[in-house]
Parts: structure tokens; sequence; C-alpha cells
């Protein structure tokens, strides 16, 4: 936004705005901005956009909140946030700018970009892809009822963009990042095929895979039942087996829950809840502890 004074007039300019991971100049640098912008990114949107399963329990009874009622409490605005990633990267390129004085004031020529933009207005870039990426399935009319926070869609894009984000550099022929609605494992459970409990069927018998990547190596890591007495939960770990009898159960009736961690560090549940005669199953994908200390450890049986 600051005109370039005579000085700095005479560096040497290019004369297009380069901001795409290929384009006329490829270069690693510029490829490497762009894959950092997006997954880190990528990173913030799941941290602060995934949201838990639609259902709560009120008064022992199962209440559906709908998508528009869970958007007024989240802390953020997609339009916003999207004209904030378009202002930030309209910023970059002006700050890269040079003009020339003309008859409208300093600012009437653009004499050319300084060299060098290339990265940082690819970072730009990139970030802003990202959060493109995840708000186009909602915009779309196709598919304007998918639900794009939930995290059975964002965490296994993630993963995928990760995956991406570290695969070899081709700057004469970037790949571009996976889309939302391109990963088999975010959209398995939009298919009325899908099973509930998904498994592997290339071993001798069927094998538990990870609720958010299909990951076919998944560790138990917890076992937990809460009673249908006053109190008490019995839970069962890598430490042991334990017992606390002061826990007051949620809800109505027995709870199981069972916790798998898959190799590739996503932590889920599947949990079995009675009520009136039916044993309800509902899965959820956990958060991980970031500290490793904290991570929970498979049970295991020597």
């Amino acid at each position: 936004m600051v005109a370039r004074n005579t000085a700095v007039a005479r560096q040497h300019l290019v004369r297009f705005y380069d901001d795409g991971p290929g384009g006329s100049v490829a270069t690693k640098e510029k490829e490497q901005a762009f894959r950092d912008g997006f997954v880190a990114e990528a990173r913030r949107l799941v941290r602060a956009w995934a949201h838990p399963p639609a259902e709560l329990l009120t008064n022992d009874q199962i209440t559906r909140v709908s998508l528009a009622e869970r958007m007024k409490k989240l802390k953020f605005h997609s339009s916003a946030e999207i004209e904030a990633a378009r202002n930030q990267r309209q910023q970059t390129r002006e700050r890269h700018s040079v003009y020339r004085r003309g008859p409208d004031g300093p600012k009437t020529y653009l004499s050319g970009y300084l060299a060098g933009h290339e990265v940082p207005a690819a970072r730009a870039r990139g970030r802003h892809h990202a959060l493109e990426y995840v708000i186009e399935p909602w915009r779309d009319a196709a598919t304007s009822d998918v639900d794009v926070f939930d995290p059975l869609l964002l965490h296994p894009w993630l993963a995928a963009v990760e995956q991406w984000a570290q695969s070899p550099l081709r700057p004469e022929a970037p790949a571009p990042p996976p889309r939302l609605l391109e990963i088999r494992a975010a959209t398995a459970h939009l298919r009325q095929e899908a099973p509930l409990i998904p498994v592997s069927t290339a071993f001798s018998e069927p094998a538990l895979v990870c609720l958010v990547c299909g990951f076919e190596y998944v560790h138990p890591v917890a076992v937990e039942c809460c009673p249908a007495g006053p109190q008490g939960l019995v839970s069962i770990d890598a430490k042991g087996v334990h017992l606390d009898p002061t826990r007051a159960p949620h809800g109505r009736g027995v709870e199981i829950r069972l916790t798998f961690l898959c190799e590739q560090g996503h932590l889920f549940s599947y949990r079995l809840k009675f009520h009136e005669g039916l044993t309800f199953l509902t899965r959820q994908v956990e958060n991980l502890p970031s500290n490793a200390k904290d991570r929970p450890e498979t049970i295991w049986r020597d």
C-alpha cells in the first residue's frame, strides 16, 4: 500500500503478479509456500470449526440440533472469514507493488512487483484456498445440505491434506490439494450403504478400521461401563481395572463405551446405551490430548 521511492523503483521488478504454486516461474520455494499456507489454514479450520455430533441428550430424550442453531453458537462467520482471507491476499499484493507518480498522485502508474513476492503471495493464496475448499460444498446447490463442519468430514480431509503437503514437490506440475468430498473416508458415512462400524475384509476375519481415516491398524485403549445403579463407573485401560463409585450415570439405563486409537493418531469411540428395551449405538470422534504423556495406551495382555 506504500508507494515506493525512486531508489526502490530502480530495483529489478517483475511485470506480472505470481501467487500460484505453478505458473510461468515454477519454483519449489513457491510451491512449498502454497502448501504451508494451505495446511496451516486447514489445521486451524478443523480445530476451530469441527463440532461434536448433532445429538444432545436432554431430559433423557434425544434432541437433534440443526446446523443453523449450531452455527449461531460458533465463534466465526464463514463469509467474514472469506472476506478477511481475500483482504489478506490483496494486502500482500499491495506490499509488493511498485508505483510511479503521475497526474493522479504517487500511485498513478503500476511499474510492476518486487522480485521475490512469489513466496509470501503463494502462502496467502494457500490459506485462502483452504478456506474456500471447506466452504465450497456448503455453497454448492447440489451439496448444500452436507454438514461440512462434521468432524467425520473434516478430520479425514485434514489427514489427506497433511499427506498431500508431505508429498514430493513438482513445480513443473504441482499436485492440487484434495477437496473435501473427494476423500473416501470423509464421505463414507454419507452413503447409505456405508456400515455404522467400518471394517476391513483384507484379513482372515473382519478387522475394525479407523472411523476417521480408514486405517486398518487400530488399538483398543479403554472400556467403560456406567451401570444402571445410582452411581458408579467401571473402566479398563492400560493401567488396569478401575472403579469410581462416585460417578453419577448420564441419563437412564446402562452405557458402555469402547475407545480406540489408530496408528495415524485418531481417537474415536463407540457407545452402546440401553434405554426402554432398546440398545442404541452411536460413534464419536474424540479429542486426542496434545501432550504425548496424556495420550491413552493400548490395553495389552501378556
